[in-house]
């Protein structure tokens, strides 16, 4: 718990400082005016990952937290209910568990959008966004069995959860107040935790989006 409040403050004192453009003027009219950002969608992992879980549903809640000409940063997170793949072993002091996603999974960060105009109207608009945030593999983990006797004790299931870094990339495209997007998500699991298999690290959302 401890880990997931330090990376939680990192994210809440990151600043973002705005680059000028010479095209602020003629974008004005194109300017986002929505305060918030509700998503639903799947998330599909990719390589090692869809061993241990599979596609499951996503959803995303996002707020505006400053906004510029064409470009704004925006604060929220993705949750995903998790659909639990093979099982994975780990292992503390002289104890062994087993491990299988469970719940939720997703990321608490910030992402930075920009948006450009299609045709003239201003209906449509496309937008790319990259994000940065923590990111978090939710599991539910049992006792098997402990080295010292090599019984296999009738352990209790304990929700837990893999800590780590979230880099991301989206796109989407807008028609109105409704859009269609993608993102590329890069989780690596395996860099701050010990398993005796490795996790995976990427992924891929996808889904409608509502502003209002």
């Amino acid at each position: 718990m401890k880990t997931h409040v330090y990376f939680f403050s990192l994210l809440l004192s990151a600043t973002v400082v705005a680059q000028p453009d010479s095209n602020a003027q003629h974008m004005k009219q194109f300017a986002p005016v929505e305060n918030v950002y509700v998503e639903f969608g799947g998330l599909s992992p990719m390589g090692t990952l869809r061993e241990y879980q599979k596609a499951s549903a996503n959803f995303g809640f996002w707020a505006v937290a400053k906004r510029f000409a064409n470009e704004q940063l925006e604060a929220g997170f993705n949750l995903t209910l998790a659909k639990p793949g093979k099982a994975f072993t780990s292992q503390k002091f002289d104890s062994i568990f087993s491990n299988r996603a469970k719940a939720v999974s997703g990321m608490i960060g910030l992402r930075y959008a920009r948006r450009y105009p299609m045709g003239k109207g201003g209906s449509w608009t496309a937008e790319v966004f990259p994000s940065l945030g923590y990111g978090f593999f939710g599991y539910e983990s049992q006792l098997k069995s402990t080295q010292s006797d090599g019984q296999i004790p009738d352990g209790e299931r304990k929700f837990k959860a893999l800590s780590t870094i979230h880099v991301g990339q989206g796109f989407r495209i807008n028609y109105k107040n409704v859009g269609l997007q993608a993102q590329y998500q890069f989780t690596p699991y395996d860099w701050f935790s010990r398993n005796d298999e490795t996790i995976g690290a990427h992924s891929l959302t996808f889904g409608i989006v509502y502003r209002q």
